[in-house]
């Protein structure tokens, strides 16, 4: 418990310590789960999205971090999708972010493979794992337990019928309810190669009235 709470002060003073604003990127939306409620979804559908090279994403952050710098640049760049740890370059993108740049990151991830193992811990890295109660519990809790030895590992799960959780160490998420559906906000998602996409509550509001 002392190592955990260390971890989230050593996490927030260096992020206080540092100027600049935070950046969303969505390298990929291909995941390897194929949730009916996920947000990404647009007409019932996850969009597909020209998936860029780690030198084109290079070079968007930096052009990125440049166009701000008046504003102090990037400090924190939160890395999502889809499932993250499924591209390719995934382990030199974050090794980049981390320690060439010297960026915070922050990830989320489904926690379904391990190759966070590759990545050096950093105090500027913090991870959210999300366990969806139709995914392997057990893959999920060896995976969780042999990662979080590493890196600081925050885990929520999606909460299903009953609001019954299932990891003493997650953080409930009651995802699917009323009060979640109407204050889902309708937004656009812009990608580097200029693809566009509109997200909505319809794909949730379906889901949860089938």
């Amino acid at each position: 418990m002392k190592r955990f709470w260390a971890r989230i002060i050593r996490f927030g003073l260096t992020k206080r310590l540092r100027r600049g604003g935070k950046v969303t990127i969505f390298p990929s939306y291909h995941c390897n789960f194929a949730c009916e409620y996920c947000s990404l979804r647009v007409n019932g559908k996850i969009p597909r999205n020209k998936i860029l090279s780690f030198e084109d994403w290079k070079n968007f952050l930096i052009k990125y971090d440049k166009t701000t710098i008046d504003n102090g640049g990037i400090r924190e760049v939160i890395l999502t999708g889809g499932e993250p740890t499924l591209l390719p370059y995934f382990v030199e993108l974050c090794h980049w972010i981390l320690f060439e740049k010297k960026w915070h990151l922050t990830m989320f991830t489904n926690l379904s493979n391990c190759k966070l193992l590759f990545i050096k811990p950093s105090i500027r890295l913090r991870v959210g794992a999300t366990f969806h109660h139709h995914a392997d519990l057990s893959d999920f809790d060896i995976n969780y337990k042999k990662l979080n030895k590493i890196h600081r590992i925050d885990v929520e799960e999606i909460v299903g019928e009953g609001d019954k959780k299932y990891l003493s160490y997650s953080k409930a998420k009651p995802y699917l309810t009323e009060y979640e559906i109407k204050n889902l906000a309708t937004c656009i998602r812009v990608a580097p190669d200029q693809s566009m996409y509109l997200t909505c509550r319809e794909a949730c509001e379906k889901f949860c009235n089938e």
